[in-house]
């Protein structure tokens, strides 16, 4: 199974990859379209795991404001243990299945103050809880949304965009194979975060980022 999965991750890297770059950038895709899909992989099979593992730190950790009543704080942070978990399986499966579809496109450059954020890598860790005021959540949340129309209006601007890149470079063929690779990438990340706005994803991206959040806009 691993032989198979490393050799359609090769064949996707040079398919869409080769065009623009060189060996390196090849190689450096390749190991990030197998961790995009490793990470979709896992997060697809034990999303429902992020219930449990809500339920268990919300009563450990109880609610801050109850903890001079030991019993009060740990029910409530199991009755808000078991909101969490419902959230953070419905973030987890949609991650897991953006992941999983979509390993072979590029990402944004981080998800840093874009929307919430799941409390570790994998459902099956304890991680630490982001501490957010409601105004930051607001906030990242019009964040992701903003972002993620803004990625799916404006993803075909990526064709020309790269195109005229190519052709300074002297490179037009190449421009033309980025520009399709990305553009789709900012479709497929575009289409996930306007449908997930309201709901925690990964904080970390995985392999080749398309640069920054606006399609015109200069790249990192």
């Amino acid at each position: 199974m691993t032989c198979v999965l490393n050799h359609l991750v090769i064949c996707f890297a040079i398919m869409f990859v080769a065009p623009y770059g060189v060996t390196a950038a090849v190689e450096d895709a390749t190991v990030g379209m197998q961790e995009k899909f490793s990470h979709g992989a896992a997060n697809t099979l034990t999303f429902v795991v992020e219930l449990p593992m809500q339920l268990y730190k919300g009563y450990v950790n109880g609610v801050s404001f109850l903890d001079d009543m030991p019993a009060a704080s740990h029910t409530g942070g199991l009755i808000c243990g078991t909101w969490r978990g419902a959230t953070h399986s419905a973030g987890r499966a949609c991650v897991g299945a953006y992941q999983l579809a979509g390993f072979w496109t590029a990402n944004p450059w981080d998800n840093d103050g874009i929307g919430m954020h799941l409390d570790a890598e994998y459902s099956f860790e304890m991680g630490e809880r982001e501490h957010l005021t409601w105004s930051q959540t607001g906030k990242g949340m019009f964040n992701k949304l903003k972002r993620g129309l803004g990625n799916t209006v404006g993803f075909i601007a990526e064709i020309p965009r790269r195109m005229e890149e190519g052709s300074q470079e002297k490179r037009a063929f190449h421009g033309v194979g980025k520009g399709f690779w990305f553009g789709f990438s900012r479709l497929w990340s575009g289409v996930y975060e306007t449908a997930t706005f309201l709901l925690p994803g990964a904080l970390d991206t995985e392999g080749v980022s398309f640069g920054d959040d606006k399609p015109l806009g200069d790249t990192n």
